[in-house]
């Protein structure tokens, strides 16, 4: 609850993350119930019935931060790179996904994917659409997300 940050937007506080997150991980592995830290500071602090909607913001890996993101979670949604090993790991997602659904949550599940650095002038990343559009159906957002080459710049 200490963490929670007003923004000038009515309805939408933020707990940003800060340096002494990166510590958490090598804290988190001697402790009991590690997987559900994040659970239970949210069902503490009273934090699933004050708000409708909590987005948790992952690292693209599968450490201790995302695990609990992912034991304490509903849905997942997941961005996606138009890139073709971007296809490789939404595979491993799914499978973790499932894999913490059986043994840790199982209300957990994959909500959304949304395409991300979309350029239609690359075969590779019509490609990309076509299949995670075929292979995902109604959970592939129609919306994408452009590459955009002054995000990079910056």
């Amino acid at each position: 609850a200490e963490a929670i940050v007003e923004t000038r937007i009515p309805n939408l506080f933020v707990a940003p993350a800060n340096v002494n997150l990166a510590g958490a991980e090598l804290e988190l592995i001697d402790i009991e119930r590690r997987e559900f830290r994040l659970k239970d500071a949210l069902d503490a602090s009273g934090a699933l019935t004050r708000w409708d909607v909590i987005l948790i913001d992952c690292p693209p890996s599968l450490g201790l931060l995302t695990l609990n993101a992912l034991v304490a979670a509903d849905a997942v949604l997941a961005p996606l790179q138009c890139e073709f090993f971007a296809l490789e790991g939404i595979g491993h997602l799914v499978r973790t996904v499932e894999r913490i659904k059986r043994a840790l949550n199982p209300r957990l599940h994959l909500a959304g994917i949304v395409l991300t650095m979309m350029d239609r002038r690359n075969n590779l990343a019509v490609q990309v659409e076509k299949d995670v559009r075929a292979h995902f159906g109604d959970i592939a957002f129609g919306t994408t997300i452009p590459r955009n080459v002054r995000v990079a710049e910056a």
